[in-house]
């Protein structure tokens, strides 16, 4: 198994990755993928096996570079529940401390139970502090805003 940045040409694979992931991570044109490959790789992060992406991480700094906004995270069916989600979390969270982010912030449907538990239990277990936490609706959707301390 193989965590690493993004790169050049993995645009089209991170598409077809993302498009299985379903319900709550929603896959979007490939041109959303050319873009984090090419201006945001180094915070955005893919497990392989075998060559094969098994997880998958994007992150974007905020325009005050001093948070990293967590936007898409997901892991294959067939490998969830075995601790890949928080190895793909830990790689992004010593990037944004090596590049000196001070806040980790995400969203989470209302309704992504699953989600919701397992970002509870990771920064409890990595004694991650919470700043902020809050309710938008955002269109058609209930989001959870969250912020934390890295």
């Amino acid at each position: 198994m193989d965590i690493r940045s993004i790169c050049k040409g993995d645009a089209s694979r991170i598409l077809r990755f993302v498009e299985q992931c379903g319900p709550y991570v929603v896959a979007h044109n490939l041109y959303v993928y050319w873009m984090l490959e090419n201006y945001y790789a180094s915070t955005c992060k893919v497990v392989e096996i075998d060559n094969e992406i098994i997880g998958f991480v994007s992150g974007m700094p905020s325009a005050d570079k001093l948070s990293l906004f967590i936007w898409q995270i997901c892991i294959h069916q067939d490998y969830r529940n075995q601790g890949i989600a928080t190895l793909l979390l830990d790689s992004s969270i010593f990037s944004a401390r090596e590049k000196g982010y001070q806040f980790m912030d995400l969203t989470i449907s209302k309704g992504n139970m699953a989600s919701q538990m397992f970002f509870e239990k990771y920064v409890q277990t990595k004694q991650i502090s919470i700043v902020e936490k809050l309710e938008q609706n955002i269109g058609d959707s209930t989001e959870i805003i969250f912020k934390y301390r890295l």
